[in-house]
């Protein structure tokens, strides 16, 4: 999972942390944090998928958080 997460960000400036804990049996918090705040998730996977669906997440959040990103006017 470290690699995957790794690769998700590659691309992206700045130090961010991902954890990802169980809190249940078969759920889970994913949470991320860098300089811009905290990002936190909670979801159902089987331990088998966990981390193609941790990258899920995170791919979706860069998505639509490139998507939300407007530069200032001039």
């Amino acid at each position: 999972m470290i690699r995957d997460v790794r690769r998700v960000f590659r691309h992206i400036v700045g130090g961010w942390r991902v954890t990802v804990r169980s809190t249940d049996r078969g759920r889970w918090r994913m949470e991320l944090s860098g300089a811009p705040g905290r990002h936190v998730w909670t979801f159902a996977a089987p331990t088998a998928r966990l981390s193609a669906v941790v990258v899920e997440k995170l791919e979706e959040f860069l998505r639509t958080s490139a998507g939300a990103w407007r530069p200032s006017p001039a």
